[in-house]
């Protein structure tokens, strides 16, 4: 069996698509589509949608599961399945010295194949009444690549989140989709059957019971609680002012409230002062508070120094540990 993304559609066919195929191709891929339509219909007569019901979700995965991975010798479930039915059948609507005829080999060949196709048929019958608008475009995504669904994906991943404790919000929202990314990853990964599948069909086994479990659907929610608990870790340190004060820096401050604007500018140049004489700051740490004090912004600073704002939060948290001491 062609082990290809066959957990995207009805049956692993090529239909209708003789007519857009290269024409040395084309009769060969019109007599694929028509044996598909015969197994179709042949599984669908032998194998209707009844002949399931007395399976669960699970219990059909596993047994399109088995049947998939088996190897081309052995017969299989379904295969045993049907050789009873010809049993019963051979001998009443076939004389006796025809009942070894090779024929029937071709037969069985194709009745299995049938019970295949209505096997997989019943799958994706039950897989589209599990699937929501949250797990559409993750299966989109994973057996085709689309780019577009993924996209979706991520604005599912980020639903309602424009804020970050280090950015401001024209940039947050890039930032936020980054974790995105990395927290989708981490689950759509190990449903990836690319490059190859037919080297290894376990990542397209496993992305079938994800999908008929209901489990795809969760992906993009999960990933969203994942991104909500990184912004959550970064609260503490955004809740903590950027340039950190010592005791003496928050009595000046006090001071600076209660009295007029102009004795607040001196009172800065007396921090600025303390600043620059603190033993354990470096020439560009004091230059950093400076800037600080003076209304600079961490864009400023990164500016200013070439430098990243990652690095400025970076260096400002150095000189709150410095300070704190």
């Amino acid at each position: 069996m062609n082990r290809g993304n066959i957990d995207n559609g009805s049956v692993p066919t090529v239909r209708r698509i003789a007519d857009q195929v290269p024409e040395e191709y084309r009769d060969r891929v019109a007599a694929i589509e028509k044996n598909l339509e015969y197994l179709e219909r042949l599984g669908a007569e032998f194998f209707p949608a009844e002949y399931w019901q007395q399976l669960s979700d699970v219990q059909v995965f596993e047994l399109f599961a088995y049947e998939f991975r088996k190897s081309e010798s052995e017969i299989g479930i379904l295969g045993e399945q049907v050789r009873r039915m010809l049993e019963k059948w051979i001998p009443q609507a076939v004389p006796p010295d025809q009942w070894y005829d090779p024929g029937w080999q071709d037969v069985w060949v194709a009745l299995r194949a049938a019970a295949m196709v209505s096997l997989l048929n019943e799958y994706h019958r039950r897989r589209l009444a599990v699937e929501n608008p949250w797990g559409r475009p993750v299966r989109a995504y994973l057996v085709d690549g689309d780019m577009e669904s993924y996209g979706e994906v991520v604005r599912l991943a980020t639903l309602g989140l424009y804020w970050h404790p280090e950015f401001a919000k024209a940039e947050a929202r890039t930032e936020i989709e980054a974790i995105a990314h990395v927290a989708l990853a981490e689950r759509l990964a190990p449903l990836s059957d690319r490059p190859n599948p037919r080297v290894n069909p376990e990542p397209l086994l496993k992305r079938m019971s994800a999908s008929i479990r209901g489990d795809l659907n969760r992906i993009p929610d999960n990933a969203l609680h994942a991104v909500k608990e990184k912004l959550e870790k970064e609260k503490p340190i955004q809740s903590q002012r950027l340039l950190p004060r010592t005791q003496e820096e928050d009595r000046w401050r006090r001071r600076l409230e209660s009295i007029p604007a102009p004795s607040a500018q001196i009172n800065q140049k007396i921090l600025i002062e303390q600043v620059r004489s603190h033993p354990a700051l470096t020439q560009r740490e004091k230059v950093v508070v400076e800037m600080c004090l003076d209304g600079a912004v961490q864009t400023d600073i990164a500016s200013e120094f070439g430098i990243t704002r990652q690095a400025v939060s970076k260096c400002l948290r150095t000189i709150q540990s410095k300070l704190s001491r």
